[in-house]
């Protein structure tokens, strides 16, 4: 069980998985590897994946009026353009 105390130890997210797994193949050679590596990786956290109690930070320009590239304004919403026009 050696894997799975590593991933538990480093915090992994897929500790339970590697459990598992080692648990079930951790008897042949392979398998007990198989999760050593699993568990030895590196982190890699999941870009826009929405968490609960988190804000993402805001990568669209905020509301307002911009400058459109056929001449006068347009106005942004912060989301998308919404076909008003300004001189």
């Amino acid at each position: 069980m050696l894997p799975w105390a590593i991933a538990a130890s480093r915090g992994r997210s897929n500790q339970g998985t590697i459990g598992i797994l080692n648990l079930l193949l951790g008897w042949s050679l392979i398998g007990w590897i198989v999760t050593l590596v699993m568990a030895c990786q590196a982190h890699t956290p999941l870009i826009g994946v929405p968490v609960a109690g988190y804000a993402a930070p805001a990568l669209a320009a905020p509301a307002g009026w911009y400058p459109s590239p056929t001449g006068g304004q347009e106005y942004w919403d912060g989301v998308r353009w919404t076909g008003h026009r300004a001189p």
